[in-house]
C-alpha cells in the first residue's frame, strides 16, 4: 500500500471500551457497521494494550507517547488546567509537533487532561470528565440533546471548513460513552434491553458511536477528503463492569480492562483487509502519526511506528507487553497478603503479557500468574501453585516457579529499558525470594 504524504489524520476515540465490544473483534450481537467497515478496509490490530488501565494516565501516553512513569501523571485528574503541567512534563505533545509542521489541529470532546485548551490546538471544543452525557443535563426522555450527535456535528463543521484550506489537519473527536452512565438515545437502548445481553445501555453506546462514525466518514466521502485521510479509532482502556471480586471497573491488568480496539483505515483503492496480531500499544500512536505525517520521530519516546504494517512489511517486532497501574487490594487475591494489608491505598501494579502468559505483581504480595491459553478469562490465578483453597482449585497443577521466574526477569528487563523504577523493584521482589505457597488454612485464618 502506498500511503500519501502529509496526509490529514482523523482520530476518533471512545472512552472505557472493550475490545470485544466491536464486531469486527468478534462480538456476535453487537451491532457496529461503521467500524467494521473502516476495518475490512484498513488494518486490525487485534492486540493493542492500553499501557495503564485509567483515562488520564492512558490519554497522557496516548498524546505524548512515553509511559506514565515518565510523563508521570498516574491518575485521574479534575479541577487543574493542564494535567501536564501540573505533572512536571514539558516536551511537545504530539499536536505541537503536528501545529508546527504546519497542520491546523482541532479537538472535539472528552479531553480528561485538563479543563483548558494546553495550548496545542487551533479549534477547542473539549471538555475535561465528568457530567454526564446530555447538554445541561436532560435525559433523553425530557427531549434531551446526546453530547455525542452534537459533538460530532461540531466536528463535522470543522472538517467542511478544512476542504479548502490549503493546509492539512489533524483532528480528535473523543466520545465519553460507552463509559457510564449508561444513559443512551432510546433508539439504540432498544436494541438491546430485555435480550439477556448485560449492560444493553453499554452496547448501545457502542452502537450510537458506530452511527457518528458512519456521519463523519460520511462527510469525507462528500467533501473529497477520504482520499487523502487516514481514519484511526481507538479506545482509552476497557472495563471489568465491576465484575471481579471487589475490583474497580478499571485501574486493573486483567484482558478485560486492557486490551483495547485500534483500527488504522489508510486512503487508496484496492485496499485489502489485514489483521495484526503482534502487541502494540497506545505509546505506538504519536510516533506513528508523526512518521505518517513526515515529522521526525523525536527519542524520547517509548512507542514505535506502525508505518509498516500499514505499508503491508513485516517488520522484527515485541514479544511481549508492559503494563503499569496503580491498584487498591482486592478479594479475589488478599488471602496472599496480612490482614492489614486491606486498608493500605492504591499499591504500584506492573504486569507482563505473553502471547502465553501474564504475570501481575503488585505491592504487598498480589501477584498473580494466568496461563492464558488455558485460562483466558484469566479466573485461575497459578501463582504459588501447587496449594489447597476453598475450592479445591490448585491441589493437582504442577509448581510454576520457574515460568514465574522467567517472567518477572522479562519484567525487570522492560522495566529498565523503560526506566521503570516500580517495575524494577517489583521484579527484584519476585526474583530475590522463594515462590510463596499459600495455605488456605493459616493464612485464611488470619484474615
Amino acid at each position: 500500500m502506498t500511503l500519501p504524504d502529509r496526509p490529514n489524520i482523523l482520530l476518533v476515540m471512545s472512552d472505557m471500551q472493550r475490545w470485544d465490544a466491536l464486531g469486527c473483534y468478534g462480538n456476535v450481537f453487537v451491532q457496529t457497521p461503521n467500524i467494521d467497515r473502516l476495518a475490512e478496509r484498513g488494518v486490525r490490530f487485534a492486540k493493542c494494550f492500553t499501557p495503564f488501565p485509567l483515562c488520564t494516565p492512558a490519554r497522557a501516553t496516548l498524546w505524548s507517547g512515553v509511559y506514565p512513569h515518565t510523563h508521570n501523571v498516574i491518575g485521574n485528574v479534575y479541577g487543574v488546567d493542564n494535567a501536564f503541567a501540573r505533572s512536571g512534563w514539558r516536551l511537545p505533545l504530539l499536536f505541537d509537533r503536528l501545529r508546527d509542521a504546519g497542520y491546523t489541529t482541532a479537538y472535539f470532546g472528552k479531553w480528561h487532561l485538563g479543563e483548558k485548551n494546553p495550548g496545542c490546538f487551533d479549534v477547542w471544543s473539549a471538555h475535561n470528565s465528568l457530567g454526564g452525557h446530555w447538554l445541561e443535563g436532560r435525559q433523553a426522555m425530557q427531549g434531551g440533546t446526546y453530547l455525542v450527535d452534537r459533538e460530532t456535528g461540531e466536528g463535522i463543521a470543522f472538517l467542511e471548513a478544512q476542504k479548502n484550506s490549503g493546509k492539512p489537519f489533524a483532528m480528535v473527536q473523543s466520545y465519553y460513552p460507552p463509559h457510564g452512565p449508561y444513559t443512551v438515545p432510546e433508539v439504540f437502548h432498544r436494541m438491546y434491553r430485555g435480550k439477556g445481553i448485560p449492560y444493553p445501555g453499554y452496547y448501545a453506546a457502542c452502537t450510537a458511536i458506530d452511527a457518528n462514525v458512519g456521519r463523519l466518514c460520511k462527510v469525507l466521502e462528500d467533501l473529497g477528503l477520504a482520499a487523502n485521510t487516514v481514519v484511526i479509532y481507538l479506545s482509552d482502556h476497557g472495563t471489568t463492569f465491576e465484575a471481579r471480586d471487589g475490583s474497580y471497573h478499571a485501574r486493573v491488568c486483567y484482558e478485560e480492562s486492557v486490551h483495547v480496539p485500534l483500527i488504522v483505515n489508510c486512503p487508496g483503492k484496492g485496499r485489502q483487509p489485514r489483521v495484526v496480531e503482534e502487541f502494540v500499544g497506545l505509546q505506538d500512536i504519536t510516533p506513528t502519526v508523526l512518521d505518517l505525517c513526515g515529522i521526525q520521530i523525536p527519542a524520547e519516546v517509548h512507542g514505535r511506528s506502525l508505518r509498516p504494517w500499514l505499508k503491508g512489511d513485516y517488520p522484527q517486532w515485541r514479544e511481549c507487553y508492559y503494563f503499569e497501574s496503580t491498584v487498591s487490594p482486592h478479594i479475589r487475591t488478599v488471602s496472599f497478603i496480612s490482614k492489614d494489608m486491606r486498608v493500605v491505598g492504591p499499591l504500584a501494579q506492573r504486569a507482563i503479557r505473553t502471547d502465553r502468559w501474564k504475570l501481575i505483581l503488585s505491592e504487598g504480595g498480589l501477584h498473580e500468574l494466568y496461563n492464558l491459553a488455558d485460562d483466558p478469562d484469566e479466573i485461575l490465578n497459578l501463582y504459588g501453585v501447587p496449594y489447597e483453597d476453598e475450592h479445591d482449585q490448585y491441589r493437582h497443577f504442577p509448581s510454576h516457579d520457574e515460568t514465574i521466574y522467567e517472567l518477572a526477569g522479562r519484567l525487570e528487563t522492560e522495566a529498565r529499558k523503560l526506566g521503570d523504577d516500580s517495575g524494577i523493584v517489583l521484579a527484584r521482589s519476585v526474583l530475590d525470594h522463594p515462590i510463596r505457597r499459600y495455605d488456605w488454612k493459616q493464612d485464611s485464618s488470619s484474615i
